[in-house]
C-alpha cells in the first residue's frame, strides 16, 4: 500500500453513511481488477465516485482495498459510538467538497441503520416516495416508529396540509403518531401560538440528524439545507431523554 493511502482512506470512508459504505464494499467485492470499478460513478455521488477510484489508483487490489476500507469503517464506528462525532450536512448547491454529507442520504441511512426506535420531526411533509422504503424496511425490522407532525389545527392556520398526509395510511398504521396540541403552546403578544418546527431524526438514542429541512422532497433534495449529524456520544441520548419527558408530562400526546 502506498503511505499516502491509510489517511486518504480514513478521510473517505468518515464521511460516508452505512448505505453508500455498502455499495462500494459490494462493487469491491465484485471487482476483480481496479479497471472493473468504473461503472462505480452510476452508484455514488460524484465526490464518492471520483475518490474511491483514486484509492483504487493507489491500491489496484479491489479484496486488499475493501479489507482496508472495512478496518478503517470498523475503527470510526469504535470512536464515534465512545465519544461521538458530528459532521455537517447540506442539501442544495454542492460546493464538490467531500466532507460534507448529503442531508438526504443522511436521513436515509438513519432510517435505514435504526435498529431498536426512531423518531422523526417536522413542522411539514410532502412528496417523500424515497423515504417511503426505508421506512416501510424499519418497521419489517421490528423498529419502534414514532412520528412528531404538525397538524393544520394546532398549526392555527400555518400549516395548509397535515404533515400526516404525506404518508400512506398502510404505514401510518404502523407508527405510533404524536402531536403537540394547541392548548399546550405558549402564545406570543399577538396571541399566535408557537410553531413545531423541529426537525430532526433520532435512532436508537445513538444516532441524531438535526437539521432546517422539513421531510419534502424540495427539502431534502433542492432546497439551501443545512444540519448537523451526531454519531455516538452523549447528545442523541439527551435529546432522546427530552423528547420522552415532554411525552411523560403530556405536552407531547399521542395521536388518535
Amino acid at each position: 500500500m502506498s503511505d499516502s493511502l491509510p489517511e486518504r482512506i480514513a478521510a473517505f470512508v468518515r464521511p460516508l453513511g452505512s448505505a453508500a459504505m455498502e455499495k462500494i464494499l459490494v462493487c469491491l467485492d465484485r471487482a476483480s481488477t481496479s479497471d472493473a470499478l468504473n461503472t462505480i460513478e452510476d452508484e455514488l455521488a460524484p465526490w464518492a465516485a471520483a475518490a474511491l477510484l483514486e484509492l483504487a489508483r493507489l491500491e489496484p487490489r479491489p479484496a486488499v482495498l475493501a479489507l482496508a476500507l472495512r478496518t478503517a469503517a470498523a475503527a470510526i464506528a469504535a470512536t464515534r459510538k465512545s465519544l461521538g462525532e458530528a459532521g455537517l450536512v447540506w442539501s442544495g448547491p454542492d460546493s464538490g467538497i467531500a466532507a460534507i454529507r448529503s442531508l438526504e442520504q443522511s436521513l436515509r441511512d438513519i432510517i435505514l441503520g435504526a435498529q431498536r426506535e426512531l423518531w422523526l420531526v417536522s413542522f411539514a411533509a410532502f412528496r417523500v416516495p424515497h423515504l417511503l422504503a426505508a421506512l416501510r424496511a424499519a418497521i419489517t425490522r421490528g423498529v419502534k416508529i414514532r412520528f412528531l407532525l404538525e397538524t393544520t389545527d394546532d398549526s392555527a392556520g400555518a400549516l395548509s396540509v397535515d404533515a400526516r398526509a404525506a404518508f400512506p395510511a398502510d404505514l401510518l398504521a404502523s407508527v405510533q403518531l404524536y402531536t403537540w396540541p394547541l392548548e399546550n403552546r405558549q402564545r406570543n403578544s399577538a396571541g399566535r401560538p408557537a410553531k413545531l418546527h423541529a426537525k430532526f431524526a433520532l435512532a436508537d438514542r445513538c444516532t441524531a440528524l438535526i437539521s432546517s429541512a422539513n421531510l419534502t422532497a424540495d427539502a431534502l433534495e433542492r432546497n439551501m439545507e443545512a444540519g448537523i449529524l451526531i454519531c455516538g456520544g452523549p447528545l442523541p441520548a439527551r435529546l432522546s431523554e427530552h423528547i420522552d419527558r415532554l411525552v411523560a408530562r403530556g405536552l407531547i400526546t399521542p395521536s388518535a
